[in-house]
């Protein structure tokens, strides 16, 4: 921790912030980052040179999540990083609590380096707390440099052992990753969810979790008054988050951040997903993917009546039809051909075909997009075709199908 903290004191110093923006654009790895090293081991020491290649390093990463104007302020750590929330997705839940919650300021719990506490200190004044100091004085650090609206208070306390502030509302981000393991069972959590939703009710304010994306729906059934959220960025369903205390009728959300900047948001009530009946499968009919966080929010049935479609089979969300319907929220596709799954098969029609890019999409099937690509030989050329891998009533099959662009 000491030397955590040496190397932020470090990192604001102005000369090292000079040298971080004047390397921002630098290319690093292999002989040109030698070069860098060489030339930085001229003003600095081999542990200020580690730290400064560090910071560029991670803030390159951390554009995939951030604005470049934040970046360009921020400190990070590696792992902290890796959980932290893409930016659009913090803003949209901080203004979520915003709008639920009373006056007052509101908890990060867990906070890590502090990306949701510094999307709620746009609207509220925030209490952070996490179990390590080093990345408090990083939250910190980067809440100065970015001139919030409102203060962040930080606290280095275990949350779930420890007597907390008044606040009129609370967000927890559980620890997945647990020695760089990746944890999937809400119960490996670091702390458990059963614990964080514990604390919550004891709380009784507006309590927002986030999860994996793959949380289970089903445990809902021993959360009376919860309602569920699932997050969209870039056609995947990037996070859960569960809400507690929050809303008085509870439902399944779906919250879609689009290429505009704006949001799709819908929801349905616990308990009204409905079924979608099972048709015909052919050529010259259209199949559409919608998007996945519809489908884990138990919309399906509610796209498969406005493109007027419905499945080929029970076990696949691919939707069926004999038309083509304009919706935003779902790529189409023109079925061209419809074969018994074979790769024989297939590098027969990739070959005939004259195919030089495949698009490989798979559901219900065992068969790895990645095996197909090494046993498929495509053509040089620059013609396209979407090979949908899947099965039928048990059995295996694959389409071929052209992109249809609205």
């Amino acid at each position: 921790m000491e030397s955590q903290n040496r190397e932020l004191l470090f990192l604001e110093q102005p000369q090292a912030k000079n040298a971080i923006e004047s390397l921002s654009q630098s290319k690093l790895g292999g002989t040109e980052e030698f070069k860098l090293i060489k030339k930085l081991r001229q003003d600095f020491t081999s542990e200020e040179t580690s730290w400064l290649l560090n910071q560029v390093k991670l803030r390159q990463k951390a554009l995939r999540k951030f604005p470049s104007t934040m970046v360009e302020k921020m400190y990070f750590e590696e792992k902290a990083l890796e959980q932290a929330t893409a930016w659009p997705l913090a803003l949209h839940r901080a203004q979520k609590l915003q709008a639920i919650a009373p006056e007052g300021p509101i908890l990060d719990l867990g906070c890590g380096m502090g990306c949701d506490a510094l999307a709620l200190a746009q609207y509220r004044p925030v209490i952070a707390i996490d179990l390590e100091q080093s990345r408090l004085d990083i939250l910190q650090a980067n809440a100065k440099n970015l001139a919030l609206p409102y203060q962040i208070q930080t606290l280095q306390l275990d949350y779930i052992k420890n007597k907390l502030p008044q606040a009129s509302a609370a967000f927890s981000d559980p620890a997945r990753r647990v020695d760089s393991k990746r944890i999937y069972k809400v119960e490996e959590t670091f702390p458990p969810l059963k614990k964080v939703v514990g604390l919550a009710k004891f709380l009784d304010i507006p309590t927002a979790i986030k999860l994996a994306p793959s949380f289970d729906k089903t445990l809902l059934e021993d959360l009376p008054g919860a309602s569920l959220e699932f997050v969209g960025l870039n056609k995947q369903c990037r996070e859960a988050v569960l809400w507690l205390n929050c809303f008085a009728e509870p439902s399944l959300q779906a919250s879609i951040y689009l290429k505009d900047g704006t949001w799709h948001q819908e929801s349905l009530p616990l308990g009204q997903d409905s079924p979608v009946a099972v048709g015909s499968l052919h050529e010259g009919q259209y199949l559409y993917e919608i998007e996945p966080v519809l489908l884990r929010a138990g919309l399906l049935h509610k796209y498969a009546d406005k493109l007027q479609a419905h499945l080929f089979d029970e076990q696949t969300s691919w939707l069926i039809s004999d038309n083509l319907v304009e919706e935003p929220l779902a790529d189409a596709f023109l079925i061209t051909e419809i074969h018994k799954f074979s790769l024989k098969t297939l590098q027969k029609r990739i070959k005939d075909l004259n195919i030089g890019i495949l698009e490989i999409k798979k559901r219900n099937s065992a068969i790895e997009p990645e095996i197909i690509r090494q046993k498929v030989k495509t053509c040089s050329t620059k013609n396209e075709v979407t090979v949908f891998v899947t099965r039928q009533n048990g059995l295996p099959l694959f389409m071929l199908g052209q992109r249809v662009n609205h």
